[in-house]
């Protein structure tokens, strides 16, 4: 019989897991050992920053502060910088400036009005970056009455009828906007289907006072829907032709004298002065070519028989200031090449060549009839226009306009940036661009209407205003207003401001 002795067989797994407790004790006490060594500079590390970021932003809310004063930072800076290593906040910062519309970016210009501020700061060796895009509005007592960015613009009423349709000159030029001065009811009138379809997609500016009977007709549209409206309020003071500024006759009295125009083909202005006191009657097939850059005062009437035609030589803008009537039919005024199809684009327009502007002393009639082709800046207080079957390039304003199967391609070009449309875009912002639909707090909106209303002030300009020498190297005199959003900081804000927005837009009726 065999015996097996089993008092002397190994033991050895209590020792293994001895020694793997032991193993891991230690590395929990080594990693314990080396955060206490490297937790201060992490700390430290989310410290600096921090402050940096701050920093940063302290130096853009001081560049955004600097393009609220008339400080000339579109002229004294460096390469585009406007400070440079300049101590705050314990650490330094560099604000560099960009003109946000140029392609590439370059620096700021005598025209520049939306700026790219680009903020670093750096604290003990650490640095962060903040961008934010401004908007610097160069409002003052003039943009109320600057019509530039409107299509067409009625003191008084406006009557769209037929197959009359305003579209943008260049594609992609922005929405079309509408004026109408008037709060009363019926002072915009839009009869028929094609007038609806012809203003489609357009804005209107309008008082604030306007009651919804404002439109009427049946094709009232889209210009009805409140969405589609900018209402200007009444704390600005007014809005329109009144508040232009506009040449007159300059004491150029109507003598009844009548100059008549009636060769053929092309010719230099065959009048010596630029100063008629009386009528300027081109007629039929007869054309003259106005010099470029002049004022050209009629104190009478303005009568092109049909085929005749007025245009200006190359170079800068030509103004006709007419203190009587307009008569024209199959005429063409400014220079433009008409299509040989009907009802059609014209070729090729330069609506900036040629400016028409009644003196507003006394009311008139501009009638432009049948067939006529026309490429100009119309401003005409005290006028009403009526035009029938006209094709046109450029803008009207007028006291009255009455269009019948008339085209107008506005030319956004002519836009000034810096008048009605412009406020009223910025009024339009005031609500947060949408993102809630409370808008801004009472108290917030009247108080930057009331820095709008100081802006606008008939006897504001630019050069009016009080501009206090700078303190060291600052301005405290801040009368501009700047509307800045934030790009950048600490991460990229672009994806989530599209997000924002869209989800307003679809949250919106």
């Amino acid at each position: 019989m065999t015996h097996h002795d089993r008092r002397h067989q190994p033991r050895g797994i209590a020792l293994l897991m001895v020694l793997t407790a032991m193993a891991a004790a230690t590395t929990l006490v080594m990693g314990w050992l080396a955060v206490q060594d490297t937790s201060p500079l992490v700390g430290r590390n989310a410290v600096r920053a921090t402050e940096a970021r701050a920093t940063s932003l302290a130096g853009l809310e001081l560049a955004v502060s600097l393009l609220e004063t008339d400080a000339p930072w579109r002229e004294l800076h460096q390469d585009g910088w406007i400070l440079q290593d300049h101590t705050i906040a314990g650490g330094t910062v560099n604000v560099r400036l960009w003109d946000a519309t140029s392609s590439p970016l370059a620096v700021p210009n005598a025209a520049t009005t939306t700026v790219l501020v680009e903020s670093t700061a750096t604290v003990e060796g650490l640095s962060k970056t903040v961008t934010a895009q401004a908007t610097v509005h160069p409002f003052d007592g003039a943009t109320p009455g600057d019509l530039s960015g409107l299509a067409i613009y009625a003191e008084s009423s406006m009557h769209l009828a037929g197959g009359t349709f305003i579209r943008p000159w260049r594609p992609g030029s922005g929405r079309r906007m509408l004026g109408i001065g008037s709060d009363a009811a019926g002072s915009l009138v839009l009869h028929g289907a094609a007038a609806r379809q012809g203003t489609a997609g357009a804005d209107l500016i309008l008082p604030a006072e306007a009651g919804p009977r404002l439109i009427e007709g049946s094709g009232r549209g889209g210009l009805a829907r409140n969405r589609r409206q900018r209402p200007i309020p009444e704390a600005l003071g007014g809005f329109g032709l009144h508040r232009s500024n506009l040449p007159g006759l300059d004491s150029l009295e109507h003598n009844g004298e009548t100059i008549v125009v009636e060769h053929r083909g092309d010719a230099d202005a065959p009048f010596d002065t630029l100063r008629i006191a009386g009528n300027l009657i081109i007629k039929e097939r007869a054309s003259i070519v106005l010099p470029a850059g002049t004022t050209v005062v009629i104190a009478g009437d303005l009568i092109l028989d049909r085929l005749a035609a007025i245009s200006v030589a190359p170079g800068e803008t030509t103004t006709i200031v007419i203190g009587g009537d307009i008569i024209t039919e199959h005429a063409t005024i400014g220079n433009v090449q008409p299509s040989r199809r009907r009802r059609s684009r014209p070729r090729w327009a330069d609506a900036a060549a040629l400016r028409l502007v009644a003196s507003g002393d006394e009311d008139a009639n501009w009638t432009f009839g049948p067939g006529t082709v026309l490429a100009a800046q119309i401003d005409a207080p005290r006028t009403t226009i009526v035009a029938d079957n006209v094709t046109a390039v450029g803008r009207m304003a007028a006291h009255t306009l009455d269009l019948t199967n008339t085209r107008l391609w506005n030319d956004a070009s002519l836009t000034s940036g810096a008048g009605l449309r412009a406020l009223a875009d910025t009024i339009d912002r005031l609500d947060l661009l949408d993102r809630r639909d409370t808008g801004l707090e009472g108290a917030s909106r009247s108080a930057v209407l009331d820095r709008l209303a100081g802006l606008v002030d008939q006897g504001n300009t630019r050069q009016s205003r009080p501009i206090t020498p700078p303190t060291g190297d600052f301005w405290f005199m801040r009368p501009v207003l700047v509307e800045a959003q934030m790009n950048t900081f600490g991460g990229d804000t672009a994806s989530w401001e599209a997000a924002s927005l869209a989800s307003a837009d679809r949250q919106s009726p």
